[in-house]
């Protein structure tokens, strides 16, 4: 009994410990280029590690086609996070949503992607398929 009180002890204090983190900075992403010529969708999850001052030290996309999983990963390392509460918090982490979706002919998108950034875990790339230029 002794050894569950002392369990559950300290299990409520690592969650009285826990933070949530929060966004500093965001760098707007951008619909890659070759993706949008190849008319590839699709969801990256991002899951990154963030030092003390809220610096992202590393980033693993998956889920998506390689294209959109680097230009997720690349775009994450850009942003920059609130410090951590307590120096206890040596390494934080957090997941990031890219959902990049390619436009209906109907949509009327300009040539810039639209983005929705709904902080502080997902973001939404729609852009404007490229279109087939006929050689004469």
């Amino acid at each position: 009994m002794r050894l569950l009180t002392l369990c559950v002890c300290a299990w409520i204090a690592a969650l009285a410990h826990a933070e949530d983190v929060c966004v500093r900075n965001v760098s707007v992403p951008g619909y890659p280029g070759l993706a949008k010529q190849a008319r590839i969708a699709g969801t990256a999850v991002v899951k990154a590690d963030l030092n003390a001052d809220g610096d992202v030290t590393a980033a693993r996309a998956t889920g998506a086609h390689p294209i959109l999983d680097d230009a997720a990963e690349r775009n994450l390392q850009q942003w920059k996070f609130c410090p951590a509460d307590s120096p206890s918090f040596s390494v934080r982490h957090v997941t990031v949503t890219y959902v990049y979706r390619l436009a209906q002919p109907e949509e009327n998108l300009r040539s810039h992607p639209h983005v929705v950034i709904d902080l502080p875990d997902r973001i939404e790339i729609s852009a404007q398929p490229m279109q087939a230029v006929p050689f004469d």
